[in-house]
């Protein structure tokens, strides 16, 4: 960074990280619900239920990638001051993951076309479930994003501590999760243990790194200013 005036500058990047990290939270919880319940009812035969439930599901995903995108940018700056090279380099791995999203957000497509089109409920499913191993996959890099972002909260010294951790926290949880999702066959009873294990530091991680980044915008941009 350059002189006080752009420092100054790091508030807008705050506000707008936060708002963008809550709007995600909020998408994915709406999101995952829609999506798990497109595929109840085409386990259960009913591929004939309400298609707007799936286009909903799906704005809401593309809602996501577009915070994913707007989050990295905004971590990327404020983040550059504690390190240029490891904030850059979180940043495009979670761009990486926005995009293997995007990848995953297609075949949701295909899912609704085929609710639209010839109604086989294993079509559906197999759509469906495309995108879900893509996303897993996905959530593997972002693991990893949060791996480099944690420390890079931690060292900052200008965000509590305690949220780096919980992100790096969050971070070995997705990928540990993840991975064995992906590699070991039989592993979802293991991964729904691992998911509620891992619950609170996912939760709590980059949510309460949204709320810090809307309530210390303004003393944030002081103390870079200070130091």
């Amino acid at each position: 960074m350059n002189g006080i005036n752009d420092k100054e500058e790091l508030k807008p990047y705050a506000l707008i990280g936060g708002i963008s990290l809550l709007v995600m939270a909020l998408a994915a919880v709406f999101s995952v619900g829609a999506i798990t319940r497109v595929e109840t009812g085409g386990v259960n035969g009913g591929v004939l239920i309400d298609q707007g439930l799936l286009r909903q599901g799906i704005g809401g995903w593309i809602l996501i990638l577009i915070t994913d995108v707007v989050v990295a940018w905004a971590l990327y700056v404020l983040l550059k001051p504690v390190h240029r090279l490891w904030s850059l380099l979180a940043g495009s791995i979670r761009l990486v993951y926005a995009a293997i999203l995007g990848t995953g957000i297609g075949f949701l497509f295909l899912a609704l076309q085929t609710m639209e089109q010839s109604g086989q409920a294993d079509d559906l499913l197999h759509y469906v479930g495309t995108f879900r191993d893509i996303w897993s996959f996905g959530l593997i890099m972002f693991g990893v994003h949060l791996l480099i972002l944690g420390p890079l909260c931690i060292r900052s010294g200008y965000i509590p501590r305690l949220l780096g951790y919980l992100i790096a926290i969050a971070g070995a949880g997705y990928l540990i999760i993840h991975l064995g999702h992906l590699l070991i066959p039989g592993f979802d009873p293991v991964q729904k243990i691992l998911e509620m294990v891992f619950m609170l530091p996912m939760l709590l991680g980059e949510l309460g790194l949204a709320i810090w980044l809307l309530a210390r915008a303004n003393k944030l941009t002081k103390r870079l200013i200070a130091d």
